[in-house]
C-alpha cells in the first residue's frame, strides 16, 4: 500500500474538499483525485460520495478513515524509533507561520536548527492564521506559529505561549516626530488584530492612509513616504541597521501581539517535533 495514497485520503476525508487537500499537500487537485481513484480501486468500492463539487465520506470511507490514520501513526512512530537507534532525529517536519513570524523570524531559526539536526527535512506555508488553523486540524502541519489561540473542532489542538511580538513605529529618516492622532499610518488590515492592538495601545483610532496588505509593502511604502507605519521588530532589524528606516518612540506606548506554538493534540508528537517545539521554547532567536 503506497503510504502517499493513505495521507491524501485522510487529508481529503477531514477537508471534505479536494481543493484544500491539495493545497495542503502541495499537490494538483487532479493528483488528489487520482490518489483517491487508486484507493477506491484497490479497495473496490467508493470512499468519497460525490455531488457536483461537494463531497462526504460514503459507508467504507467512514469506516477505512480510523484504519488509515493509525497505519499512518504506526508507520511515523516506527522511523522515529530506527533513527533513534543510531542516536539521530530524522523524518518531516510540516511547519507553518503567519506573514511576520513566516517571512522574517521561522527562517533564521531554521537555519540554527537544520545545524543541530540536519537529518529532518522541513517545509514552511506562510498563511492566514484560519488557513494555519484548518491545516492543523486537517492533520497537514506538524506545528504552527500563530497570533490567535484559536482552537479547531475538528481535531483539538494544544496551545503553548512562545513569545510577545513587539510592533514598532518606523518613519523615513528625517521624518519630524512625535506621532499626533492626524498622522498617516499604513496598516495591513483595518479592524484586524494588530489595528485593534495598535488602536488600544495609543488610546485613539488613528488615522489610516492606506491598506497594503503585507508587512513588506509596508515597510516600502513608509520608505517611498507615503506614511508611517506599525510592524514587527523582527521584520525591520536590516532596515534600522542601514539607515533606511527609523524607530519613532511614542511615550508610554508599548504595542504588542502574543505568538503561539500550536499543534495537534497527539499522545506523542513525533521526535522531530519535540525537538523543534523544545528549540523555540528555549528561546534560540
Amino acid at each position: 500500500m503506497n503510504l502517499d495514497l493513505l495521507k491524501t485520503f485522510v487529508v481529503a476525508a477531514e477537508a471534505l474538499n479536494f481543493t484544500k487537500a491539495a493545497e495542503a499537500l502541495y499537490l494538483t487537485q487532479p493528483a488528489v483525485s487520482q490518489h483517491v481513484k487508486e484507493l477506491e480501486a484497490h479497495f473496490g468500492q467508493p470512499l468519497f460520495e460525490r455531488r457536483g463539487r461537494q463531497v462526504s465520506l460514503s459507508v467504507a470511507g467512514r469506516a477505512f478513515l480510523p484504519h488509515a490514520r493509525e497505519i499512518l501513526a504506526r508507520w511515523s512512530e516506527a522511523g522515529e524509533e530506527l533513527a533513534g537507534l543510531h542516536g539521530q532525529v530524522g523524518g518531516l517536519l510540516a511547519l507553518g507561520a503567519g506573514n511576520t513570524a513566516g517571512v522574517y523570524l521561522l527562517p533564521r531559526l531554521l537555519g540554527r536548527f537544520r545545524e543541530l539536526h540536519p537529518h529532518v527535512k522541513v517545509t514552511l506555508k506562510v498563511a492566514p492564521n484560519r488557513d494555519l488553523l484548518d491545516m492543523l486540524g486537517h492533520g497537514a502541519l506538524d506545528l504552527a506559529l500563530v497570533d490567535a489561540a484559536v482552537d479547531d473542532a475538528r481535531r483539538p489542538l494544544e496551545r503553548t505561549p512562545f513569545l510577545q511580538d513587539e510592533l514598532v513605529l518606523i518613519a523615513p529618516p528625517g521624518s519630524p516626530g512625535p506621532l499626533r492622532p492626524d498622522t498617516p499610518l499604513l496598516v495591513r488590515a483595518a479592524g484586524s488584530a494588530t489595528d485593534r492592538a495598535v488602536s488600544a495601545a495609543l488610546g485613539y483610532a488613528p488615522r489610516v492612509a492606506l491598506e497594503l496588505g503585507s508587512t513588506e509593502a509596508i515597510k516600502q511604502g513608509v520608505m517611498a513616504g507615503l506614511g508611517w507605519g506599525f510592524v514587527s521588530r523582527h521584520a525591520i532589524q536590516d532596515e534600522l541597521a542601514s539607515g533606511r528606516l527609523v524607530e519613532v518612540s511614542v511615550e508610554g506606548v508599548r504595542v504588542e501581539r502574543p505568538l503561539w506554538l500550536v499543534t495537534p493534540e497527539r499522545r506523542v508528537q513525533p521526535a522531530a517535533v519535540q525537538q523543534f517545539r523544545a528549540f523555540l521554547l528555549a528561546g534560540v532567536q
